[in-house]
């Protein structure tokens, strides 16, 4: 019988993408275990399983697939091999790699050595493909694409392929820089130096979410200390309960924009489950899931406008799943975690939503959306500064704000009340600094 279950299960997953698919039987008990490329993916395929005739009960410990940082893609080209090596993000993407490689290259033996990985950047199979159309030019080569810097060395055929393979090389695809290139036409005195064919604009600048881990991964370079610790504090702005890895280089290089076009890219990073942002070339690329529609167009709007220092901006952002429905006690645990971790912050005295929100925010309508029964109370709470009568009203206007914000993200509005309670029910001394800051607090009754 478990036999029969876990081949019926297995077809029954069909079409539905997975890395390493595995399931385990006990009786009519199973246990699925992959690695998935969307959160989709990972609620279709218990979905498939758990419907399958004779299944009873279906434990998903299918994750996602790990992050990479950096994110590596590497070719390398010896006599008649082609050596892929590195990160991949999904099947389709490694199969047009492959398809390109063994266009471009008929005779060749391609070895095919790459892992799957999260977090490429948006030009990522544009790059790799790039790359791979440059092989024919060479004899022997050696291609790195980190990040979206692309890096060559080799030897050209002859001169002929030498001067075109530089004429490419000055002309990237949009979204991929160019690094350190060393390339000979068949003798040393044709040497290539990088100034030759380095762009101007070959600094990268990253920082990827893993939601999973809950941790902020931030590479690239740095002008001086001071912009090192700005780029630092807007990563904590508005990561406050995540942990941040600084992987960061000081360089003199450093393009000057970088701090302006983090600091208004990292908050859409942080409405994201999963997700990565990368900065190069004049070019800024954020990728990833969003935990709804709502979250997923104000994000693509906002890339698409003008952006600071003549940068561009690129999206490839999917929609999560939403979560399980929850009963309203579900309901309310969920919301007493969301506002034990993080806080709802507005601008001084005013009931403007700082932009730093947006994360705890998207937390907030992702569960909002789990209990659609619920009937949800949004408390505003001031601290003792001030007087009684402008706190209240201050603290009313606020959970407003918040009531706003939750049914522009498609949150029936029928089911939320907004009240302000004003300096009632403090949970801090308003004696001090941090008690008064627990104090000004929105929370969430679910009845």
């Amino acid at each position: 019988m478990q036999q029969d279950l876990s081949q019926r299960s297995a077809s029954a997953l069909g079409q539905i993408t997975l890395d390493k698919p595995s399931l385990n039987f006990s009786g009519r008990d199973g246990t699925l275990m992959a690695n998935a490329f969307t959160p989709r993916d990972i609620t279709e395929a218990a979905t498939a399983v758990g419907t399958t005739a004779g299944v009873r009960l279906v434990k998903n410990e299918a994750r996602l697939a790990p992050t990479a940082q950096p994110y590596n893609f590497g070719i390398e080209k010896t006599d008649n091999t082609i050596t892929l090596t590195g990160n991949v993000p999904r099947p389709d993407v490694r199969q047009s790699i492959l398809d390109t490689l063994k266009a471009e290259n008929p005779s060749a033996n391609v070895v095919d050595k790459l892992t799957y990985a999260l977090g490429a950047p948006a030009a990522f199979e544009t790059a790799a493909q790039f790359a791979a159309k440059q092989l024919p030019a060479l004899s022997s080569a050696s291609m790195a694409l980190s990040n979206g810097t692309l890096s060559v060395n080799g030897v050209a055929k002859d001169r002929s392929d030498f001067a075109n393979l530089m004429t490419a090389l000055r002309s990237t695809p949009q979204g991929v820089a160019l690094g350190q290139v060393h390339v000979q036409a068949g003798s040393p005195d044709s040497t290539v130096k990088t100034a030759a064919v380095q762009t101007s604009q070959d600094t990268v600048f990253s920082a990827v979410r893993n939601g999973q881990e809950n941790t902020l991964t931030l590479s690239g370079n740095y002008q001086n200390d001071q912009q090192h610790q700005d780029l630092l504090a807007a990563a904590k702005r508005n990561f406050t309960s995540s942990t941040i890895i600084d992987n960061m280089k000081k360089a003199g290089n450093a393009p000057a924009g970088t701090l302006a076009v983090a600091a208004l890219a990292l908050p859409h990073l942080s409405r994201l489950s999963d997700g990565a942002l990368q900065i190069s070339n004049k070019t800024v690329s954020l990728t990833g899931s969003a935990l709804d529609d709502s979250a997923a167009k104000v994000i693509k709007t906002a890339m698409s406008g003008p952006l600071p220092d003549g940068y561009t901006g690129q999206t490839d952002i999917a929609v999560a799943q939403p979560g399980a429905p929850v009963d309203n006690a579900g309901c309310q645990s969920l919301f007493s975690d969301i506002v034990r971790n993080d806080t709802i912050h507005f601008e001084t005295g005013s009931a403007r939503i700082d932009t730093n929100s947006a994360k705890i925010l998207n937390s907030v309508v992702s569960t909002a959306q789990r209990c659609p029964t619920g009937k949800i109370e949004i408390r505003g709470y001031a601290d003792g500064e001030g007087s009684s009568k402008a706190n209240l009203a201050l603290s009313q206007h606020r959970s407003d704000a918040v009531k706003q914000y939750m049914v522009n993200a498609g949150v029936d509005g029928s089911r939320l009340t907004a009240v302000g309670y004003g300096e009632a029910e403090p949970v801090a001394s308003n004696d001090t600094p941090d008690g008064r800051a627990k104090n000004r607090r929105i929370e969430f009754l679910v009845k």
